[in-house]
């Protein structure tokens, strides 16, 4: 996908509010707080790294140029880019609210494939292994290392 200096800017700022406001949920957390401020400190960092990539010179390749082209300083911006960081939130917000009513594993099994295809994922083997993979990760950690129990719903 092509994007400009000014997307991945936009972008990047965009996901550092998402990341400011989740770390700002965690100070109700009592000692659970650390794995979430993990997460989002790697999403910080990720989303920190596409702002400053945005400000190396794009290399023709990446602007969908051949390799001995030169590219243009800045291609158009495309504002459906910019939805994409509110729209996985959203999902990501909708799957917090499904847990507690369907449970951790029913909740799982829905959400991580149509997020999966939402992202550009294809193909049902890949689908199937990285929600199983997921599911079966978060259970190993929280349930059988950490022993917290997950919310049990309608079907597990």
């Amino acid at each position: 996908m092509r994007t400009t200096a000014l997307q991945d800017r936009i972008v990047a700022v965009i996901l550092l509010v998402l990341v400011a406001g989740g770390f700002a949920v965690t100070f109700d957390f009592s000692a659970i707080a650390l794995y979430p401020r993990l997460l989002l400190g790697a999403m910080a960092l990720m989303a920190a790294a596409i702002g400053l990539r945005s400000f190396l010179p794009a290399r023709p390749r990446e602007a969908g140029l051949p390799d001995d082209a030169e590219g243009p300083d800045e291609l158009p911006l495309i504002p459906a880019r910019l939805t994409q960081p509110v729209t996985i939130a959203a999902m990501m917000v909708l799957y917090g609210l499904a847990i507690p009513l369907l449970g951790y594993f029913t909740a799982t099994l829905v959400a991580v494939p149509v997020i999966l295809l939402w992202m550009g994922v294809r193909g049902a083997f890949p689908v199937l292994v990285l929600t199983l993979g997921f599911a079966g990760f978060v259970y190993v950690l929280f349930r059988l290392q950490l022993g917290v129990p997950l919310p049990r719903g309608l079907l597990f």
